[in-house]
């Protein structure tokens, strides 16, 4: 999954390099982590094949998946990856990246030359509308975070 967004923020006089640094890293993390709590389920519906452009499986692969595990969701045969790649999430954050890895079986990352189909890719997608979705989060936390940095001083006016 690539994001890229702009961020534009005046920073007051007295903020320091770092400080934004900082910001932008922890609003990273925690974009990723958003987009692991509410769009990775999406993946493993009907509707996400259709959302995120998933390539057509065979009709023997279909038929099979029905006779056997009685469900049609996709990226889902057996639910081993559903069950691994939802249960946590790793995010590692660089000065101005943040990469999320997931446990998944093998297979999901594997090229067969028979079956080209990359199940990895269509698992990290994100549609136009949810890069829109954390464009606006990572705004957020990094308007909040350099918020936070510099504390409101309130003034009592006495009548």
């Amino acid at each position: 999954m690539r994001l890229k967004t702009v961020i534009a923020y005046e920073c007051p006089p007295d903020a320091v390099p770092e400080q934004l640094v900082l910001a932008v890293q922890a609003a990273l993390y925690e974009v990723v982590a958003f987009w692991h709590r509410t769009f990775l389920a999406r993946h493993f519906t009907p509707q996400g094949a259709v959302i995120y452009r998933y390539e057509n499986r065979t009709a023997k692969y279909l038929k099979e998946k029905e006779r056997r595990f009685h469900h049609q969701d996709p990226l889902v045969f057996t639910g081993l990856t559903r069950t691994m790649v939802s249960g946590s999430i790793k995010i590692t954050v660089k000065k101005n990246e943040a990469v999320g890895a997931m446990p998944a079986p093998r297979y999901l990352y594997q090229y067969v030359r028979s079956k080209p189909v990359k199940k990895y890719e269509e698992l990290t997608r994100i549609a136009p509308a949810e890069a829109g979705v954390l464009a606006r989060e990572l705004q957020k936390h990094v308007v909040r975070r350099l918020n936070d940095l510099h504390q409101p001083v309130t003034v009592e006016i006495a009548a």
